[in-house]
Formats: structure tokens, C-alpha cells, sequence
């Protein structure tokens, strides 16, 4: 249906939609009719109705027609009982045009949120690689360090172990080389002793045989 530039289509199954370039002229009516306004319909801005709303919706279209001067395209055209069910069901070619352009502002615009989505979930995958890789390399080095530092800790007990061994060595050795030369000294004070009393011995020896020598003379 057409009256000053308004067409009403089956917007779905369970509703119509009255647009075009007459619906601001009646948009309280439209209102009061129980229409709901809608820039976002795939036929342009416009208004939805209930479908069982179409034959009050229709009605109040007519009688907006009857009600109008008659012009000279409705004084040559004869009505046919067939043309309102026809016209409700054409789209004019503007109208066409609007929607079609709508849907594929729609699906542009549809693609370009995908791609940043795509790009998004790119980003966040490779921004997770990398922690993952950082957390990876932070956990090997904190274990290569500990390992680092068990490996010191392990040289320093078995150099510890050697000092005191090598200690404990040399105060065997030098324990044991002064009791040998405790030893040996003692020996060698015996042995001077020895030979003391070897000396002693022999001059008193000397002595003895010296006093015989001269009470011998002195008898003769």
C-alpha cells in the first residue's frame, strides 16, 4: 500500500512495517494505533506493528485516502479489488535500495568487527606465547641457579672435608715427627750419658793405673 509516500509490507510472520517518506505526518496517529518506532528495520526507519494489527492499520490508511483531494493519476486509474494485496507486498525500488544498502553497511560492518577480532585474538594468543616463554625461561634460570648454588654449596663442604683432613694429616705427621725427635733426643742423651760415664771409667781407670806406676818406682 502507497498513500503520500507510506508503504506497510510483511515485515515477518507475526508483524508488519509502515515506512516511507508520509510516516512522520502520522506518527501519533501510528502511536496510538500501538506502533513501535524503529530506525533499525532492514526497510529504513519506520514503525512495527503486531499482525493482527494490519486490518486497523490499513483501515486508517483508507480513510487518510479517502479523505484526501483526489488527484489526476487516482482520477485516470481505476481501483481493482486485487491492487491493495499486491502493492502490500511490493517494495519500492527506493526503498529496495535503502535496504539493501542497510544490510550491506550491516555486513561490512559485521566483517570489519570479525577482523578486529581476529586480529584481537592473534594479539592475545601471541601476548600469552610470550609470557608463557617468559615464565618458562624465568622458572629454567631460577632452577640453573640453584642448581649453580647447590653445586657451590657442594664444592665448599668437600673443601672443607679436605682442610680438615689435610689438618688433621699434618697434626698426625708432626705429632709423630716430634715423638721421634723426643725420641732420638732422648737416645742421644743416653748415649751421652753413656759415654760419660765411659770417659770417667777410663780416666779413673787411667788414674789408678798412673798411682801404681809411681808407688811402683818408689819401691824400687
Amino acid at each position: 500500500m502507497n498513500s503520500n509516500k507510506v508503504n506497510i509490507i510483511n515485515y515477518s510472520e507475526t508483524s508488519i512495517a509502515v515506512f516511507g517518506a508520509g510516516v512522520e505526518t502520522y506518527k501519533e496517529q501510528l502511536k496510538r494505533l500501538g506502533g513501535i518506532y524503529d530506525r533499525y528495520l532492514y526497510c529504513g526507519a519506520g514503525w512495527i506493528f503486531r499482525k493482527e494489527l494490519e486490518t486497523k492499520v490499513r483501515k486508517f490508511f483508507k480513510k487518510q485516502i479517502c479523505e484526501q483531494p483526489p488527484s489526476r493519476q487516482n482520477k485516470k486509474r481505476k481501483s481493482h479489488p486485487t491492487d491493495e494485496t499486491t502493492e502490500s507486498k511490493q517494495i519500492s525500488p527506493y526503498a529496495f535500495q535503502e535496504e539493501l544498502d542497510d544490510v550491506v553497511s550491516k555486513l561490512s560492518d559485521a566483517m570489519q568487527r570479525l577482523k578486529i577480532l581476529e586480529d584481537t585474538s592473534k594479539n592475545v594468543k601471541m601476548q600469552i606465547s610470550k609470557l608463557k616463554s617468559g615464565i618458562k625461561s624465568f622458572l629454567q634460570e631460577d632452577e640453573e641457579e640453584e642448581e649453580a648454588g647447590e653445586e657451590e654449596e657442594e664444592a665448599g663442604d668437600e673443601y672443607e672435608e679436605e682442610e680438615e683432613e689435610a689438618g688433621e694429616e699434618e697434626e698426625e705427621e708432626a705429632g709423630d715427627e716430634y715423638e721421634e725427635e723426643e725420641e732420638e733426643a732422648g737416645d742421644e742423651e743416653e748415649a751421652g750419658d753413656e759415654d760419660e760415664a765411659g770417659d770417667e771409667d777410663e780416666y779413673e781407670e787411667e788414674e789408678e793405673e798412673a798411682g801404681d806406676e809411681d808407688e811402683y818406682e818408689e819401691e824400687n
